[in-house]
Parts: structure tokens; C-alpha cells; sequence
């Protein structure tokens, strides 16, 4: 059976001339694999010996930093790897999600028929006194113009 994965290989940094179709051939020529090079993705692959096709082409190709992205067929397996004169740096891709302001949503999605909390119930108190104070300033005002 085996497991799939879909490559892409890009130059992250040169020192230096970079010789894509070089690179490319010898890339081909090392893995076996035809559909591979630099700025294309593969189709989905079972490239076993990824880590060291990639170490013997950085060694061929000296102070070029190769960065070799993957994407397996089970969810969640991305992964990134760097390779440079040999030597390899992986990393898995870590996923998270950005944290959520549930409060703004139950406020911005208010309906008539939600429970209000402690604190609602204290600015609509604070609101109806600022209000009926300004309904009583109003109604003096107008009756001391009146009584002009």
C-alpha cells in the first residue's frame, strides 16, 4: 500500500548562482522521480527516502538553503524541512485557533428572549436614572420658561 504525500521544494536562501534546471535534473536523478523540482508540486507521492535524496542534493548543490514542504493524506500531517552541505532541520506545522471573544457574540447576537447578566441589569438601571434626571431637568427648564 504505502503512504502518499504531496511535495513542494522551494530555495528558502542562495549564497551565490542557482541553477534551477541543475538542481532539478540532479534532484530527479537522485530521487527517481520525474515530477519533482524546484516551484512544483508534485502529485501525491510515496517518496520514502525524501530525507536522503534532499541531504545529498544539498551536499551537491553547497550553500543553497532547500526548503521541502509536505503534505501527507492523513489529516493534520504538514510538515516543513529545511536542508543545507547536508545538514536537515524538520518541524511539524503546529495548528491552532485563534482565541474567540464569546461575550461580543452573545451581546452582537442578542435576541429578547436571552438571559441578561448582573451587570447588563446594572447599566439599564444606570440608564433609565440618567434618563428620568434628564426628563426632570427638561420639564424645569420648560416651566421656568414658561413662568417668564
Amino acid at each position: 500500500m504505502g503512504y502518499y504525500t504531496q511535495y513542494n521544494l522551494t530555495i528558502a536562501k542562495a549564497n551565490g548562482r542557482v541553477e534551477i534546471e541543475r538542481i532539478n535534473e540532479d534532484l530527479r536523478t537522485i530521487s527517481g522521480y520525474n515530477d519533482l523540482g524546484i516551484d512544483a508540486y508534485s502529485d501525491t507521492i510515496k517518496w520514502y527516502d525524501n530525507d536522503k535524496d534532499m541531504i545529498a542534493l544539498s551536499k551537491k548543490h553547497p550553500n543553497i538553503l532547500f526548503q521541502l514542504d509536505g503534505e501527507g493524506e492523513e489529516s493534520g500531517d504538514i510538515w516543513r524541512s529545511y536542508y543545507c552541505n547536508g545538514v536537515e532541520e524538520s518541524a511539524k506545522a503546529v495548528m491552532t485557533y485563534p482565541s474567540i471573544d464569546f461575550e461580543k457574540m452573545f451581546v452582537e447576537n442578542a435576541t429578547s428572549d436571552r438571559m441578561i447578566s448582573d451587570e447588563e441589569y446594572k447599566i439599564a438601571q444606570d440608564e433609565i436614572i440618567r434618563a428620568e434626571q434628564a426628563i426632570a431637568k427638561a420639564n424645569d427648564l420648560l416651566k421656568r420658561y414658561n413662568e417668564q
